[in-house]
Formats: structure tokens, C-alpha cells, sequence
């Protein structure tokens, strides 16, 4: 009866490495995510980032190229799909460089973008009119 206790801790204990090793690798290593692709990220602010991840180690995501979406303030309690506005970043006030570091701890999740989807769409609208 005690090595089948000890053989079932054993176990358990492998299959939690297992999974906490598997867990780590796939945060650690972003390789589901195409970097031709642009994608969505999502943060624990309630941000959205759309642009293409360059960049990924174990406590950031690099995204370049990126945009975000703005409501005009005048709509801002009545915001619909249609009212609001793709922003490229670096033309804000600030300046800042076309690159975002982002501390992984502050992203809920990342999804691709479709290439036929609206944002998609705006953004091939905004690099044709440069």
C-alpha cells in the first residue's frame, strides 16, 4: 500500500512539472504567433494594441507597427463600431516610437486579425494614403 501511495504522489507530482513546464514554454515562446500577421493585444487596462509582434522573451512582447482605436469625446457615451478611429502611433502629443515594449503581465490575450476584417481594412487605408 505505501509504494502505491508513494507511486501516485510521484505521479501527480510529474504530471504538475510536466504541465507547468508546458505552460511556461508556450508564454515563453509566442511561436503561435505569425509576425507577417497583425495581431490584437488585449491588455489588463482595458487598451487594445493592434500590430505585428517582433519580439518576444520571457517578461516582454515587442509590437511595431502598431495603432489603437479612439473614440472622438463628443461620442464617447454613445460610442458605436462605425464612430470610432484607428490612431497610429507616434503621433501623439509625446512623440513616441512606432514600437511598443509591453510587460507580458499586463496582457490578457492575443488573437490574429483577420486580413478582411474592419481594422485590417483601416489599416491598409491609412498606409495607402501616405
Amino acid at each position: 500500500m505505501k509504494k502505491i501511495i508513494t507511486f501516485c504522489f510521484v505521479l501527480m507530482l510529474a504530471l504538475e512539472i510536466v504541465g507547468l513546464l508546458g505552460l511556461y514554454f508556450v508564454w515563453n515562446n509566442i511561436s503561435f504567433v505569425r509576425n507577417d500577421a497583425y495581431q490584437s493585444v488585449f491588455l489588463t487596462n482595458n487598451q487594445v494594441f493592434f500590430g505585428k509582434i517582433t519580439y518576444a522573451d520571457s517578461q516582454y512582447v515587442v509590437l511595431s507597427d502598431v495603432y489603437y482605436l479612439q473614440v472622438p469625446e463628443a461620442l464617447q457615451k454613445e460610442a458605436a463600431d462605425q464612430n470610432l478611429v484607428l490612431i497610429k502611433r507616434g503621433s501623439e502629443l509625446h512623440g513616441p516610437k512606432d514600437s511598443m515594449k509591453i510587460n507580458k503581465s499586463q496582457i490578457i490575450f492575443i488573437e490574429e486579425i483577420k486580413d478582411d476584417g474592419k481594422v485590417a481594412q483601416a489599416i491598409k487605408d491609412y498606409k495607402a494614403k501616405k
